[in-house]
């Protein structure tokens, strides 16, 4: 009898594992030039993204070297165009949404919504609303350009 209720214990303790994990598809590849890559340490995921390719919450996606990446999220309210060698990393929740720009450029474009959009960079956090915006990050300085699209 004992024997069972170990099954079960572990079985049951296994599902409720499972299911606590973030697991939040947040958006997709809409569009890729060249080679790209997604990884995600806490959802043990690598992998080279195909057009239409999931995108979670805590991806990672780099670009390389005469490569392009576009993600968009699945209320179509933000998008974001990795230029070349370009890494993010996109954090969401329910009121705000983050794009870390670790190194590179991008241009986010975002609509009215209520979720916050930020891009954060080593040495700024840019608020976007409703606008769009061309941002590029190295070790010593950001460019951030204002692109009224309205």
């Amino acid at each position: 009898m004992k024997l069972k209720s170990d099954k079960y214990y572990i079985i049951l303790l296994t599902f409720s594992f499972l299911f606590s994990q973030n697991v939040e598809n947040i958006g997709f590849v809409s569009s890729i030039e060249g080679s790209c890559f997604v990884e995600n340490v806490e959802l043990n995921r690598s992998l080279v993204p195909l057009t239409g390719n999931s995108i979670f919450n805590h991806d990672i996606i780099s670009s390389n070297k005469n490569s392009y990446c576009e993600i968009l999220f699945e209320d179509s309210a933000t998008k974001i165009h990795l230029d070349e060698n370009t890494k993010v990393k996109l954090v969401t929740d329910k009121f705000s949404r983050i794009i870390k720009l670790f190194s590179g450029s991008a241009y986010i474009k975002n609509a009215k919504t209520n979720v916050k959009t930020y891009v954060q960079t080593k040495s700024n956090d840019v608020f976007i609303y409703n606008n769009s915006v061309w941002i590029q990050s190295n070790e010593q300085f950001d460019k951030i350009v204002g692109i009224n699209s309205g």
